[in-house]
């Protein structure tokens, strides 16, 4: 069993305030024995990150401050500070972005001496992933009495490596590290994307390949600031995780009796799911839970999938958390599909409201398009024309209601907090309420302007328009623009229809070009 102690590393670049709130997160960590710690710099031109390594006190063992001579670029500074295994054994690799928790150190070095030996193992995560970077879905493993998953997606938010697991994936990196990777490689189609600047890329490819896996703890050791950098062009927080916060001796179970181990899609091995559903056994079986993957280039004959299908074997629901039970507990509904590979159909996109309130605990009534839309058509609908034949007091009554209640949901704070949920472009696309009868002075549409919504009447609204002389007409307008007198109260006044007086008004201003030009051709 390898008890070395491993010698913590830090990759910086050009970033001196996340390096500093690095370094002070290791400064505040607990350590039972010396620790040697490595700043690795890539050179910049940002000198504070130099002066600040420099100067950084480290009292638990032997500081060195690594300045590299020339630009190496994320992967290839990642790949020489792997290397550093080759000197010191056991490493724990941060990048300068992450913060970690008192006992990272205590967690790292109990999990590589506990997984020195296993074959399956590629390397040892500080980090705790709960977000699937391919399904942009929150993730939630399977309970299995304990403290640590597995997962076939590398680390790079706070990782630890030996030298033998980092010397197995230089060797296949090597020989890898021209190729040129597809779908048929079984990696998800974002992976495949991402920039030649990532390491991370090659390595989740070798441990596809070679079917290896990370240890993943369930309480994360590390978390994620995602400064601005090379991989972040804006400060966000969807990476932050919460952080062990006190001791604990963790309880660690070999990769073969684990439950919980999961692919690249972050979906669990079906091997692992036909141990908790034994009428699963006699499947050729994928599991396509999130609906990710391109189940016609799979070599399974059926999948348990999201996606759609034609003739499903069994459908399930999607109620329980993490979703396996799902299947487990056998839930009815249709979210879910057992059924052959050539029958499933493509991810509807209309399941993505469902999906986002499922994964984050969000009531769809503040994610949805199709919902919002439904409410406030339904709210526009009712309330401004549903009584047609009511009185115009009764129905102006109405309006105000519904105002007043969109008004509410929109200045409510879970709507403001999940307006990035939303599809703004799509919200307005589909609501066609008020085409021809709103312009920018209508109430409702000032009521709600300033929270991003416009309302648009349906156009076949039928009316009946009263005779009036033009003289008529201008002295109606001119009471609302001049006295300011709202269009409702003039409707019910005069008995016009609110469709009429608009259409007055577009035709008003459409002809008030031609007042100025014939005093011009008097004048």
């Amino acid at each position: 069993m390898n008890k070395t102690n491993p010698t913590i590393v830090v990759v910086a670049y050009n970033r001196d305030v996340p390096l500093k709130r690095l370094l002070y997160s290791l400064s505040k960590a607990y350590y039972d024995s010396p620790v040697d710690l490595v700043i690795s710099i890539d050179k910049n031109g940002n000198q504070d990150v130099y002066s600040l390594a420099d100067s950084f006190n480290w009292p638990y063992g032997n500081k060195e401050v690594v300045k590299k001579e020339h630009h190496l670029g994320l992967r290839h500074h990642i790949l020489e500070c792997g290397d550093l295994t080759a000197r010191y054994g056991n490493i724990i690799l941060l990048e300068d972005d992450l913060f970690v928790s008192p006992y990272f150190y205590t967690y790292a070095r109990q999990c590589m001496e506990f997984y020195d030996s296993d074959s399956n193992i590629a390397g040892i995560s500080l980090y705790s992933h709960g977000y699937n970077e391919t399904a942009y879905m929150g993730f939630l493993p399977l309970e299995d009495s304990s403290d640590v998953f597995f997962l076939q997606i590398a680390s790079s938010w706070g990782q630890s490596w030996s030298k033998a697991q980092w010397q197995d994936f230089i060797k296949w990196y090597e020989k890898n590290k021209d190729r040129t990777f597809t779908e048929s490689d079984k990696i998800p189609a974002n992976v495949l994307q991402w920039a030649e600047s990532s390491w991370k890329k090659y390595f989740i490819a070798y441990m596809i390949e070679l079917d290896r896996y990370f240890v993943y703890p369930r309480i994360s050791l590390s978390t994620n600031f995602s400064d601005p950098g090379i991989h972040h062009k804006t400060k966000q927080t969807r990476l932050q995780v919460p952080l062990q916060f006190f001791p604990k001796q963790w309880t660690l179970k070999p990769f073969k009796d684990s439950l919980a181990v999961y692919d690249a899609f972050h979906e669990i091995l079906p091997e692992k799911l036909k141990q908790l559903h034994v009428d699963l056994k006699e499947y050729d079986l994928e599991i396509d839970f999130y609906g990710q993957k391109n189940l016609a280039a799979t070599n399974r004959e059926y999948a348990l999938t999201a996606k759609p299908a034609v003739n499903p074997v069994q459908t399930f629901g999607k109620e329980l958390k993490p979703i396996e039970l799902n299947i487990v507990y056998g839930i009815e509904g249709a979210n879910i599909s057992l059924a052959k590979t050539e029958n499933c159909q493509d991810y509807p996109e209309e399941r993505l409201i469902d999906d986002l309130s499922y994964y984050y605990n969000i009531p769809t009534h503040f994610i949805s398009d199709d919902e919002q839309i439904r409410s406030k058509e339904e709210m526009i609908n009712q309330y401004y024309y549903g009584y047609y034949f009511e009185t115009l007091k009764e129905k102006n009554m109405r309006i105000q209601v519904a105002e007043r209640r969109i008004q509410d949901i929109c200045a409510s704070r879970s709507w403001k907090i999940t307006e990035p949920l939303r599809s703004f472009s799509m919200f307005i696309k589909k609501l066609k309420i008020l085409d021809q009868v709103t312009t920018p002075e209508n109430e409702m549409e000032d009521s709600v302007k300033d929270n991003g919504s416009s309302f648009k009447e349906e156009k076949n609204i039928p009316f009946k328009e009263t005779n009036f002389s033009p003289e008529k007409k201008v002295f109606i307008l001119k009471k609302h623009l001049m006295e300011k007198i709202p269009v409702p109260v003039l409707c019910e006044q005069y008995g016009l229809e609110h469709a009429v007086f608009y259409r007055w008004l577009k035709e008003f201003f459409d002809s008030g070009a031609l007042v100025f030009k014939n005093r011009e051709n008097i004048s």
